[in-house]
């Protein structure tokens, strides 16, 4: 009887045995090993039957499916299994699973997936195809995706990366990939190219610049021949300041390339300000070269990148209506001044029943300027407020369940741009409470998945009480609709990001005595059941009730929450951001239930529970973790108990690390807890270290807390923001302290240009300035002059800069944080700088200063 799978291993490698074995391993022992070109394998063919050498391939394996295997990588014995057993429930040609480190996605995605080494391929389809391996790996995996009438997609690793190979090499393989989806799959030409093509294409422009200039011919020509293919559409859909080096390339301009990519290099394209050309304006960005006639006009036209950005900041309610606060600016127009640009604001009903002009007033907003990441130009008055009155929400005077959708226009510069307005940034101010406004009629802002809403809802149903009673969830309320016979309580499991509905649980529902103290007189009083059981999977499960939609969670229902039947998993009831009861299921573990800054600030404060360790202390963990998610540095985090319920308490600026007190650096921190075994016992207290990765999880919080969650605070010389990562999970944002008119390469540019400038206009000081590895460390030889200096005991008046608040002020010195203007006034007026590598690009010297570099003073 001939095997199932056929796995072929091409050539030799050192790790041949490693991957042999592999094999040998799998868990579908129905198959066979073909190994081609290499003698090295005749120990395997003696000790496993399954095992062989051949000098084809396709002659010697008999398999129904045919699968590949790198001679110097391994595969993980469940993958076959896994792979083969999905085309046998589905039927498609190739089952493709995920690369360590890299899911491949559908549709167009998966062109990204270039190693056929993650693939189970029906031979039948093999064969009729034509598939092999003369264009290369990538080529095939792209021929087998065009060709195929399905493919399994399956999430589970099953193959190591794969280290590129020359760029060169790869570009050519790009193009013979480029020729198979033009040939096989034409309709995905234009997404291979703007996916993928231009992607290689980026990685050759980063290269160039690096290497000799041989290869950098053997580079420019065969990049010349890929851009030539790319399409206006294609061309057109990418910023000017990646057109023009795509330009350059494509008619061999290389010394005008270099130039441009060191343009890029340097900040230029930030610091560049648009302008108006032509007798029907257009927009261009003078960037290197422009006005050169061997260069198009076109390849520098940013009109179409003058595109509005607009979002609410903050919602809230004063004296009886809803005040909105937010910004909107033309990206690459000024808006300096308040006559710079026109806002209006306008409300459209989804329903296209109602339009309401909302008048603003403009608010200044240097911050805005700050977090748009670029110098060119300013915009400090770019803000808005508008107050909105709710009784101008109703439709013909009724009030009527309906989003009202805000809407700006903006005006600049004779440009004029619409956009719906972005959610806010801040976690809190996207869970807002709603204002009755009339009865049983909530208003309130909602941060939907793409933009910002007012929602108006007349109330058909409230949840006013949720308990469990023994392996049932009782839910009730009251609901305007009556109850007909046979009214049933839905729970839909959706996936993750809001995919499909996987899993449906329905339970009866029963109408209870119409009383003053159940609805308050608004409805019929209703008890639905859900078995607890059925509920038990993890993720969000949206509450519905047949007839009546879906009800709202009254506010007093939120906090509570109860362990599942088994102990393993965690029921809370929770609200949607439109206010929709549902319940949240987590998998046991601990679950913060508060967070909030000390009375005197600086101090963060951590309270929640974690129905896990009510076995007792062994179940504890002794610690939490903040795990930053770009270095992966940790810091630890002390808890203490009382019974199931935990608190901890932290200054961000002083986190004990290697014995010091230092603070968390800038970027965002994870809070994570030690993952519990299945007998509750934590390896947070069996000695395991924070290092043990695979054995930490993420802390959610509840749902109920995300409103409440506390403002920024500044703390040493950072500012501190607590956030939610994926809907609850806790997370730390970690700023510089800089005011708002320093942040951002706009500010610095100004203080660069302004302040540095007018402070060498005064006279020297005796001050000395230290830096080291800029500004990250106090150490190294800015740290043993300075320990000379305070050992001789002179009286020069110290300063260290910072660029990060990586340490606290050393003794007899004061610290300052790099890009503020402290540091610009102390670098301007300081007799003597001290560092240990390179002084920044815009420092200038002065008459009667020393700098030292490396300890080596100079004048």
């Amino acid at each position: 009887m001939p095997p199932k799978l056929s796995v072929v291993v091409l050539g030799d490698a050192p790790r041949l045995d490693e991957c042999l074995g592999s094999l040998a391993a799998q868990t579908l022992r129905e198959l066979e090993v073909v190994v081609v070109g290499s003698s090295a394998a005749g120990a395997w063919c003696e000790r496993d039957g399954r095992f062989r050498t051949a000098e084809r391939w396709e002659t010697a394996a008999t398999g129904e499916y045919v699968a590949f295997a790198r001679p110097d990588g391994r595969v993980p014995a469940h993958a076959y299994e896994e792979l083969v057993g999905s085309l046998e429930r589905t039927g498609a040609d190739v089952a493709c699973g995920a690369v360590q480190g890299v899911r491949p996605g559908a549709g167009p995605r998966l062109l990204y997936d270039r190693t056929p080494w993650n693939k189970v391929f029906r031979r039948a389809f093999w064969d009729r195809a034509g598939l092999g391996f003369e264009d290369g790996p990538w080529a095939l995996s792209a021929k087998a995706y065009a060709l195929a009438k399905s493919v399994d997609v399956l999430p589970d690793a099953v193959c190591e990366p794969v280290e590129d190979g020359d760029l060169a090499g790869r570009l050519i393989e790009a193009g013979a990939v480029r020729a198979v989806v033009a040939e096989h799959a034409p309709g995905l030409l234009a997404a291979f190219d703007e996916r993928v093509l231009v992607d290689e294409l980026r990685a050759l422009l980063d290269a160039l610049p690096c290497v000799g200039q041989r290869e950098r011919d053997d580079l420019v020509g065969v990049g010349a021949a890929l851009a030539a293919g790319l399409g206006p559409r294609v061309l057109n859909g990418l910023p000017a300041i990646e057109r023009l080096p795509l330009h350059l390339l494509k008619v061999e301009m290389v010394p005008e390339l270099l130039e441009v990519l060191r343009f890029v290099r340097e900040g230029g394209p930030g610091r560049t300000q648009v302008v108006r050309r032509g007798l029907r304006p257009r927009w261009y960005a003078p960037y290197p070269f422009f006005g050169d006639r061997r260069v198009p006009a076109h390849v520098y036209d940013v009109t179409d990148e003058l595109v509005p950005v607009a979002a609410v900041d903050r919602a809230r309610w004063v004296d009886g209506r809803l005040r909105i606060e937010g910004h909107a600016y033309i990206r690459h127009l000024d808006a300096s001044a308040e006559d710079a640009s026109r806002i209006r604001l306008w409300l459209v009903a989804g329903n296209r029943r109602g339009l309401l002009r909302v008048p603003v007033r403009r608010t200044r907003r240097p911050d805005v300027t700050a977090d748009s990441g670029q110098s060119a130009v300013s915009y400090d008055c770019s803000g808005f407020v508008a107050d909105i009155d709710p009784a101008a929400l109703r439709i013909f005077g009724r009030w009527r369940t309906v989003d009202w959708i805000p809407c700006v226009e903006v005006w600049a510069r004779g440009v004029r741009r619409r956009r719906t307005l972005a959610q806010p940034a801040l976690t809190a101010q996207r869970w807002p409470e709603p204002h009755e406004c009339a009865p049983d009629v909530l208003v309130g802002g909602v941060a939907s998945k793409r933009r910002y809403v007012i929602q108006v809802r007349r109330v058909d149903a409230v949840v006013t009480s949720c308990r469990r009673a023994g392996g049932v969830l009782e839910i009730s309320g009251w609901t305007r609709a009556g109850l007909a016979a046979g009214t049933a309580v839905t729970a839909t499991r959706t996936g993750a990001g809001g995919a499909p509905a996987t899993e449906i649980v329905t339970g009866p529902v029963e109408a209870g005595p119409v009383t003053a103290s159940a609805s308050g007189g608004r409805g019929t009083p209703f008890t639905a059941r859900l078995p607890i059981v059925e509920l038990g999977t993890p993720g969000e499960w949206r509450i519905a009730l047949s007839g009546a939609g879906r009800p709202l969670l009254d506010g007093a229902v939120g906090g509570a929450s109860w362990p599942a039947p088994g102990g393993h998993e965690e029921l809370e009831p929770a609200r949607t951001r439109r206010g929709d009861f549902k319940i949240v299921v987590r998998e046991r573990g601990p679950v913060v239930a508060r967070v909030g800054w000390s009375a005197a600030g600086g101090v963060l404060i951590i309270a929640g529970s974690y129905r896990g360790a009510a076995r007792g202390a062994a179940g504890r963990p002794d610690a939490m973790i903040l795990r930053h998610r770009g270095t992966g540095e940790e810091r630890r985090v002390p808890l203490a108990w009382d019974g199931d319920r935990f608190s901890a308490s932290f200054a961000p600026s002083r986190m004990p690390a290697l014995g010091l007190a230092r603070p968390l650096g800038s970027g965002r921190w994870d809070l994570l807890a030690p993952e519990a075994g299945p007998t509750g016992r934590s390896p947070g207290t069996a000695g395991a270290t924070a290092r043990g990765r695979g054995r930490w999880t993420p802390v959610p919080m509840r749902r109920d807390v995300l409103p409440t969650l506390p403002e920024r605070c500044e703390s040493g010389f950072h500012r501190v923001s607590v956030v939610a990562r994926r809907s609850d999970l806790l997370q730390l944002l970690v700023e510089p302290a800089l005011a708002d008119d320093e942040r951002g390469p706009y500010a610095q540019e100004r203080l660069r240009s302004g302040h540095y400038r007018r402070q060498l206009a005064r006279p020297v000081r005796d001050l000395a300035v230290f830096e080291a590895y800029g500004g990250h460390q106090y150490s190294c030889n800015p740290r043993g002059v300075y320990d000379e200096l305070r050992r001789r005991g002179t009286d020069l008046d110290c300063v260290w800069v910072t660029e990060d608040g990586a340490f606290g002020d050393p003794a007899g010195a004061r610290t300052v944080l790099a890009g503020g203007r402290e540091h610009y006034e102390a670098l301007a007026r300081a007799r003597y700088v001290f560092g240990n590598g390179p002084q920044r690009p815009w420092f200038a010297g002065r008459e009667g200063r020393r700098t030292s570099s490396a300890g080596t003073a100079r004048r």
